[in-house]
């Protein structure tokens, strides 16, 4: 009789303790997702309009926010 309310008392210790582990994870990930991302913008050489660094359009040292912006600038 012993032995069973010892597995019954550590069976619910430990589902305690899963939920409780679940519980932070959660909260975790929902305040991470709450952070903005941050990413460094570049101004187009040709109209001014800021862009995503990683999606400008890169002639030499200058951005460009489309193709046809940088081959406007350079006259092509």
């Amino acid at each position: 009789m012993n032995l069973i309310r010892l597995i019954a008392i550590a069976l619910v210790i430990w589902i305690t303790i899963t939920l409780w582990r679940r519980h932070v994870q959660s909260r975790k990930v929902r305040k991470s997702s709450r952070r903005p991302r941050v990413t460094a913008m570049v101004r187009c050489d040709h109209c001014g309009v800021h862009v995503p660094q990683q999606e400008a359009v890169r002639s030499g040292d200058r951005s460009y926010c489309s193709r046809e912006h940088r081959d406007a600038a350079e006259g092509r």
